[in-house]
């Protein structure tokens, strides 16, 4: 059974080899070892340095990379990484088409080794669709009374220096800030936004790790 053209044009793209070469690869009739593996479709790579949620747009795939996604069904974007599938979002997908105006969302994680702060993402297309994010409907109660602040905890960490020797454990988180001993300092600046107007009390954890194998816990209010 022959490819969709769609799924041929986008092959074409991706593709850095020549196309008569890719119709002898991707040949039905060649014969191989039974135990060789499968080869692997087409993909994008993504590398991804910052954990948090990303919006990819019809716009950046044709501007940038000059893929119209607009010819694909777009139920059959699939994010995978490692081997596992990742749900995504794509508003009005239930039409079929990734066009003009349409975004895809998805979260995604930095690494964390020792080695590299980059982790790998993989953005294909798969017959049977891939992973999607469930959504609900949050429209606030028009019976409540509005809110205007909240107590809210705020987490600020920077993965700087990898002490391989501490903690012991290999287990462990050996990422660190910084580094300070008892006759230097540290200067941490920390950006909070929209802060509420007046005077209220608030709470800094700052944790350390020592020479020894216990986290250190300040704090200060």
């Amino acid at each position: 059974m022959a490819d969709s053209p769609a799924f041929e044009k986008m092959l074409d793209q991706l593709l850095l080899n020549d196309r008569t070469v890719n119709q002898v690869l991707r040949s039905r009739s060649a014969k191989t070892r039974e135990d060789c593996p499968s080869p692997l479709p087409p993909a994008l790579k993504l590398s991804i340095d910052k954990t948090g949620v990303y919006a990819l747009s019809h716009n950046y795939f044709q501007e940038k990379l000059g893929l119209d996604l607009s010819v694909l069904d777009a139920r059959q974007i699939h994010l995978s990484h490692q081997g596992k599938a990742v749900p995504i979002f794509i508003a009005s997908e239930e039409y079929g088409v990734f066009g003009p105006g349409d975004v895809m969302f998805f979260y995604a994680q930095a690494g964390d080794s020792a080695y590299t702060r980059t982790n790998i993402y993989w953005l294909s297309l798969k017959t049977d669709g891939g992973a999607r994010l469930s959504i609900r409907d949050a429209t606030p109660d028009p019976s409540h009374p509005p809110l205007t602040e909240f107590k809210k905890t705020v987490h600020v960490e920077r993965d700087d220096l990898y002490w391989v020797k501490l903690p012991k454990d290999p287990e462990k988180d050996h990422l660190f800030w910084g580094k300070i001993n008892a006759t230097s300092s540290l200067n941490m600046s920390v950006n909070m936004r929209n802060m509420a107007p007046g005077t209220e009390n608030a709470t800094i954890r700052v944790m350390m790790q020592g020479r020894t194998d216990d986290p250190i816990g300040w704090y200060l209010s």
